[in-house]
C-alpha cells in the first residue's frame, strides 16, 4: 500500500499508524524536533539527517523519544514548534525549520511532559523503545 505524501509532515491516511515525536542534540549547537515513522532511516547516512545536516552520527544523540498515533504526534510536535518559535527560541539553518537552541530543551520537555500527563503521547524508555 503506497501512503501520500503528507503537507508538512501530516498523513491524513495515516491518523492513527504509530508515529514518534524525538528530540536530538547536535554536539552543543542546537537542538532538532520532529517527528518520523521510522528513526532509523531518518539517522540514515545516506538520506536522512546525517546527510542534511553535515554532522556526523557521533555529533548527533537522541535526547528523547515519543510515540503515539500520527494524528497527536503531529499536533504535539506543531504545538511545540509554534510556542518555541513564539518565544525566540529558533536556530536558523538552511536545511530545516525544526532547529532550536539548547536553551529550549527545558521547555520542551516540560511541554511535552504535559502532553504525557494528558495521555496523548508515551515516552520511550532510555533505549528509544515502547515504555510496556
Amino acid at each position: 500500500c503506497k501512503y501520500s505524501t503528507g503537507y508538512n509532515g501530516f498523513y491524513q491516511d495515516r491518523l492513527q499508524d504509530k508515529d514518534y515525536l524525538y528530540i536530538m542534540k547536535f554536539k552543543n549547537d542546537f537542538i532538532k524536533i520532529g517527528r518520523t515513522f521510522n528513526i532509523e532511516s531518518r539517522m540514515e547516512g545516506t538520506t536522512g539527517i546525517i546527510k542534511s545536516s553535515g554532522y556526523s552520527s557521533e555529533n548527533i544523540s537522541v535526547l528523547a523519544m515519543f510515540y503515539g498515533t500520527h494524528e497527536k504526534i503531529y499536533d504535539t510536535e506543531q504545538k511545540l514548534l509554534h510556542k518555541l518559535r513564539q518565544i525566540g527560541l529558533s536556530y536558523p539553518l538552511n536545511w530545516t525549520n525544526e532547529a532550536f537552541k539548547v536553551d529550549a530543551l527545558s521547555i520542551a520537555e516540560s511541554e511535552i511532559n504535559n502532553y504525557i500527563s494528558s495521555g496523548h503521547i508515551s515516552r520511550c524508555n532510555n533505549n528509544n523503545k515502547e515504555e510496556e
